[in-house]
């Protein structure tokens, strides 16, 4: 199967191509694409979670994923802050404690998470 796919979400426009899926029934299927999102809005995204207030506009790209029997094997993301008058940039003290709970139970984003709660702390 080959696919695109376009949505809005959270604010923020989202493009995934290239989306094919190999091995359909097996349990070893493999999904592959590339996706973006430009201009979410992070308020929007965390009002919807329990997971503390975050605000700001970000553009996020993930290049190169793939996925099989249900774990990533490979992706590159980058997260980029994008200036918007009148929109604050800033992370809750709830949202803070949630990324250094999330980085510290041995989860797989904790790589990521670590180096948020890094950048936050800085």
């Amino acid at each position: 199967m080959r696919g695109r796919l376009l949505a809005d979400i959270f604010g923020g426009r989202l493009t995934m191509d290239g989306i094919r899926v190999t091995d359909v029934f097996s349990a070893g299927r493999r999904i592959v694409f590339q996706a973006e999102i430009s201009g979410l809005d992070l308020e929007k995204l965390t009002a919807s979670v329990p997971f503390g207030e975050v605000t700001g506009i970000v553009d996020v790209s993930i290049r190169d994923f793939s996925l099989s029997y249900g774990q990533p094997e490979n992706f590159i993301l980058s997260i980029i802050s994008v200036p918007r008058k009148g929109v604050s940039r800033k992370f809750s003290l709830k949202a803070v404690n949630n990324l250094s709970v999330i980085s510290s139970n041995g989860s797989p984003a904790a790589p990521l998470n670590n180096f948020l709660t890094k950048i936050v702390h800085s």
